[in-house]
């Protein structure tokens, strides 16, 4: 285990923004994590836990704890179960699953990061979530250092959102899914469409952490449905959606194209703020709190982020 100093996290995040690290260190084993945790228990640090960095925004001010990296990888499969460490790609998860002609993460095909910020957020596409696959989540307590494992429904799944991201005491060391069995033709062929379905409406030429908010469930959204279309006939686009599309409301604000410094809204797809290329987290901040106020100020509709926020803003 080697923990170095003043380490920018740019790099670490698909934004490519972000402060320095006080402390850094990348884990690839339980007992490495065992180690980081107990020195900075020891120091009375802050610790941070870096997975790929793809749903999370670092403030430019850095982090003045520890921040570890989990890097612990593997992937077994037995029958209809697989278990995944949660340093590993979400892309290999998929790819493997498909291998075994075992289906049920055909939605994730395209999706960035680990299979433990997966979990975390409880990722998803197309309707579907990882929560639907989950059997046992295996965890290790920031305070006690005990490790525990959570049953499905001990996990508190709900649309992006779990217990490991409402109470981040327990870090995520792997998973244990239940998959369907299937024929690998056919799950390829579900991936390649859902493939060209990401491309032809995600925008992912530019520097991002993805849709960079929460999409809204249709009860949750302050107003009757039925009174907002009468209000807004233009929702009549998206009554038939699983969700009201955050990116909709935000293109309909009238914020396509629209920057602060370096970051702006993708034309492409309104629920992706890019990084030209040397935007900070202040720019993207400012720019995702414009996107709040004028949706708000046109709809009534409040969005939520679904992108982490990390340090002081």
């Amino acid at each position: 285990m080697k923990i170095e100093e003043n380490i920018s996290l740019a790099p670490f995040t698909t934004f490519k923004v972000g402060g320095i690290a006080r402390y850094f260190v990348s884990v690839s084993d339980k007992q490495e994590l065992f180690d980081a945790l107990l020195w900075a228990k020891d120091k009375g640090l802050l610790i941070f836990i870096l997975g790929g960095g793809s749903n999370v925004l670092i403030s430019d001010s850095g982090f003045a704890g520890l921040v570890i990296r989990i890097q612990i990888k593997g992937l077994s499969i037995d029958g209809l179960r697989i278990v995944a460490s949660s340093g590993e790609s979400l892309a290999k998860l998929v790819q493997s699953s498909a291998e075994h002609s075992l289906s049920g993460l055909e939605w994730a095909v395209g999706i960035p990061g680990t299979v433990g910020g997966a979990v975390r957020g409880n990722a998803g596409a197309f309707g579907k979530s990882i929560s639907l696959n989950i059997e046992e989540v295996e965890t290790i307590n920031l305070d006690t250092l005990a490790v525990k494992k959570f049953n499905r429904e001990e996990c508190l799944f709900d649309y992006r959102e779990s217990l490991f991201k409402k109470d981040p005491r327990f870090i995520i060391l792997s998973v244990v899914l239940k998959m369907k069995q299937g024929k690998e033709d056919e799950i390829r062929n579900i991936m390649i469409e859902n493939t060209k379905s990401r491309a032809s409406s995600c925008d992912y030429c530019g520097k991002s952490a993805g849709c960079f908010f929460k999409n809204i469930s249709w009860d949750n959204i302050g107003i009757d449905k039925e009174k907002l279309i009468s209000t807004f006939p233009l929702f009549k686009k998206v009554e038939n959606k699983y969700k009201l599309p955050a990116g909709f409301l935000i293109q309909e604000a009238g914020l396509s194209g629209v920057n602060i410094g370096e970051a702006f809204v993708s034309e492409k797809h309104c629920n992706y703020i890019l990084n030209k290329g040397n935007a900070t987290a202040k720019d993207v901040r400012s720019l995702a709190e414009l996107c709040k106020k004028k949706v708000y100020e046109k709809f009534k509709i409040k969005i939520e982020e679904e992108v982490q926020l990390v340090g002081n803003f």
